[in-house]
């Protein structure tokens, strides 16, 4: 018990880096205005919206299958490996096919994390003898994300407000940033040891494979999947009238502002 309460302790740490620097993703509450740079319209950016949500909920169901089946802490550093390579995207390749890419990997990096992520953590306090402080650690580990949250519209204020090239600042501080996390996750301990061949992995995965396919001949699973493309384009809403705003008359940096009350409402 003792050893497996120094491995939990390390993983706890890594938990909390991971809420905390997950939320901060400098380019994603103004993605409209770095796409704008780039003369994306608003009918370009809506498409990209809706993409984002389709593959998020395309993913959801297998992703979180080879969360089961393989090692966490592997799933788990596949999915920040994922948003990297999408920030690289961003900052190397700017252009319309390019973000329809990084949307994507956004997406596998939600889908991979989301399941994946909780059922961790519940495997450490479960064998630490701390299961019964999961919603305690829990609340703490959403204190630090909403915290992230919170904090990065400051720094955006701060990059828009004193520099011009201030899109390709904030693009290379989210690579940074997700090489930083890269290196927290890598270092996740596993409590086992799963001696399955990738055989035999596989064909326990193919079942699950197949249920997912067959999702897509069901009219609730379709209906559901375009409400859900549907809602991403109201929740952007005050995300997609900055690029207006500032075609109008608002300057860039007071975009941070919109965003910060955005989150204070959410």
């Amino acid at each position: 018990m003792t050893d497996n309460k120094q491995l939990w302790l390390a993983n706890l740490r890594i938990h909390y880096v991971w809420s905390f620097f997950s939320s901060i993703l400098f380019l994603s509450p103004i993605i409209t205005l770095y796409y704008k740079q780039y003369w994306l319209n608003i009918s370009d950016i809506l498409f990209l919206t809706s993409a984002s949500r389709f593959f998020a909920t395309l993913l959801e169901i297998p992703t979180s299958a080879i969360g089961d089946i393989f090692s966490r802490s592997r799933v788990l550093l596949l999915s920040v490996f994922s948003v990297f390579i999408a920030r690289v995207i961003y900052l190397i390749y700017p252009d319309k096919i390019a973000f329809f890419v990084a949307v994507f990997f956004m997406a596998l990096w939600q889908a991979l994390w989301s399941w994946t992520g909780q059922a961790k953590l519940q495997d450490d306090l479960e064998n630490a003898g701390m299961k019964n402080k999961f919603w305690v650690i829990i609340s703490r580990l959403i204190t630090l994300e909403r915290l992230g949250y919170l904090l990065t519209p400051i720094g955006i204020y701060l990059i828009l407000r004193f520099f011009k090239d201030w899109y390709l600042i904030l693009a290379w501080m989210d690579v940074l940033v997700r090489i930083f996390v890269m290196y927290f996750v890598s270092r996740f301990k596993e409590y086992e040891v799963n001696n399955f061949t990738y055989k035999q992995k596989l064909t326990s995965f193919f079942p699950t494979l197949n249920k997912w396919f067959m999702l897509f001949f069901k009219k609730n699973f379709l209906i559901f999947l375009i409400l859900m493309i549907l809602w991403s384009n109201v929740w952007i809403f005050s995300i997609v009238v900055l690029p207006k705003l500032s075609m109008e008359w608002m300057q860039d940096y007071l975009s941070s502002y919109v965003v910060w009350i955005f989150i204070l409402c959410w």
